[in-house]
């Protein structure tokens, strides 16, 4: 199996996984017992988790532009 395909396939997983992680409090949190406005900022900050969603999105699309030849040569140049 190729590194590129096995680093897509991985990226998948971790994008589903965080999505479900970031998303699955939500609906908890709407139904406590709390003020409209404390709900919307314990939300807020839970959805500020999207950053890892863009993060995982952004790492394989990184990953595929990689010499995996010889890293060490490539990175110590940059």
């Amino acid at each position: 199996m190729k590194i590129a395909t096995s680093y897509v396939s991985t990226a998948i997983v971790n994008v589903v996984t965080d999505f479900i992680i970031v998303a699955m409090p939500v609906p908890l949190i709407l139904r406590l017992n709390l003020p409209t406005a404390r709900k919307l900022s314990v939300c807020g900050i839970l959805i500020l988790g999207g950053v890892v969603i863009v993060a995982s999105i952004i790492r394989p699309v990184t990953l595929q532009n990689l010499d995996t030849n010889d890293l060490t040569c490539k990175s110590s140049t940059k």
